[in-house]
């Protein structure tokens, strides 16, 4: 029946997998466009096996060829606005010995790359050719925030290419602080809670329904006052609890809301007099308590009584 070679991509451009030769084929095909294991990057051996290649992809079996496949995003961060696009590029390739030198040679898939995104709110356009081995497609943003992952799936002759990229889709943020953020719980100290929205694109959103409530119901808030500028302030009127209380600011404006939370801590105020007295007090307790107060007051009185003295000695007469 005859040896099998391997034959190079430039012998079967625009077909996928791997072409086979028998020894009886014509000479000069074989010995133009012939490569062996050892021309192939990442080639396997024999039929059928798993190869690395790249960065964290994996050649499913394609019958031994060392195929590669990248994948990039052009831009990599979009927002979160249901119409903001990226493209997403798949170049498929191999790599060959051209007069001695390893060289990278684009490849084809057994049919188009397809793309999918982990966001099912992300859509993707249909998957073009736009050159030699390479395969675009057009995303379009959800409106969720996050990451995404977005996956090329090529299809080979006896498996599958993957590859893998990161798209980021930016939205609307909120973070609130409180100013200062301990006060007495008196019912009369105040604290500035102060919201910042900021759009999709990173800037300031004014105009929009801010709203600011309190874990601890005794707490009171004034209007909201609007800057203009993306933020927005409350004055914040303490309760009597001594407590930390979580200041919340949402944004009802945009859906889903925004929320952002920061922390109001209540004290207790020093008091004028402080005395500690033992639980099981004794009659012996008592005196020396007693006793301790009253040296305190009396040698404050013999004290002012010599100042008084020593005055009086200086005066004439």
């Amino acid at each position: 029946m005859g040896k099998f070679v391997r034959a190079g991509a430039a012998m079967s451009a625009g077909v996928a997998g791997t072409a086979l030769l028998a020894t009886g084929a014509p000479a000069a095909l074989a010995a133009s466009n012939a490569t062996t294991a050892a021309d192939l990057e990442h080639g396997s051996s024999s039929p059928g096996t798993r190869a690395t290649t790249g960065v964290g992809q994996a050649v499913a079996p394609a019958f031994g060829l060392g195929k590669h496949m990248t994948e990039s995003l052009n831009p990599t961060s979009i927002p979160a606005d249901g119409a903001s696009t990226s493209q997403v590029t798949a170049d498929v390739f191999t790599f060959q010995r051209i007069n001695g030198q390893k060289t990278r040679v684009p490849a084809s898939c057994f049919s188009n790359v397809v793309f999918t995104s982990s966001d099912p709110g992300e859509t993707i356009g249909a998957t073009s050719l736009s050159g030699p081995g390479t395969y675009t497609a057009t995303i379009t943003a959800s409106t969720t925030p996050g990451q995404a992952t977005i996956t090329a799936k090529c299809p080979v002759i006896g498996g599958t290419l993957f590859a893998h990229a990161t798209l980021t889709q930016t939205g609307p943020m909120i973070g609130v602080i409180v100013t200062p953020s301990s006060i007495r719980a008196d019912g009369k100290s105040t604290s500035t809670g102060t919201c910042t929205v900021t759009n999709s694109s990173g800037k300031p959103k004014p105009g929009d329904t801010v709203t600011f409530t309190s874990s601890d119901s005794g707490e009171k808030f004034s209007a909201v006052t609007d800057h203009g500028d993306g933020t927005y302030s409350v004055i914040i009127n303490a309760s009597k609890a001594v407590e930390t209380a979580t200041i919340t600011c949402t944004d009802t404006t945009v859906d889903p809301h925004l929320s952002a939370t920061a922390s109001l801590t209540q004290t207790s105020g020093p008091s004028a007099v402080q005395v500690a007295v033992p639980a099981t007090g004794s009659a012996s307790t008592t005196a020396g308590v007693v006793g301790a107060l009253f040296m305190a007051l009396g040698g404050g009185l013999f004290a002012t009584a010599r100042r008084c003295r020593r005055l009086a000695n200086r005066l004439p007469g």
